[in-house]
């Protein structure tokens, strides 16, 4: 059973889960606050603010066109409307099967901030999205 990491996601958007190859990457930044006063001297002191997770996708897509293009569709349209929606992403068996003990990120909230179709020559169309998580993320491993 060969595994791939990372190379699915599965993206659910109402009651539809999208599933595709991809390539992924996720970013956490933190502001920092500068609390330095003239009693601190040269120095600079600064300390943490708030935690913000966003989570690139690209080349989500499946070998049929037409169910990658309603996919697409669905992204848009959840985006358009500002729905909220729920992304899992972890590592899965070339059957499509969680692999036990992997690590998975998951949040149930995320909003879609960039929807891109791709239209490549000669290759599949897909689809990339940038998501911004709402809320805390969930880091842990398959069961």
């Amino acid at each position: 059973m060969a595994t791939k990491v990372g190379t699915f996601v599965k993206i659910k958007i109402a009651t539809k889960f999208m599933v595709g190859e991809l390539s992924q990457s996720m970013a956490s930044v933190v502001n920092l606050i500068d609390i330095s006063s003239k009693a601190s001297g040269r120095a600079s002191n600064f300390e943490y603010g708030r935690l913000a997770e966003t989570l690139s996708v690209s080349s989500i897509g499946t070998t049929d066109a037409s169910e990658s293009a309603e996919n697409w569709k669905d992204a848009q349209a959840a985006q358009v409307a500002g729905t909220k929606v729920a992304v899992t992403i972890s590592e899965y068996d070339s059957d499509g099967v969680l692999v036990p003990g992997a690590i998975i990120i998951s949040s149930s909230t995320v909003l879609i901030g960039n929807v891109s179709q791709e239209n490549p020559d000669n290759e599949k169309l897909t689809f990339s999205l940038e998501l911004t998580f709402d809320g805390e993320v969930t880091v842990g491993t398959n069961a």
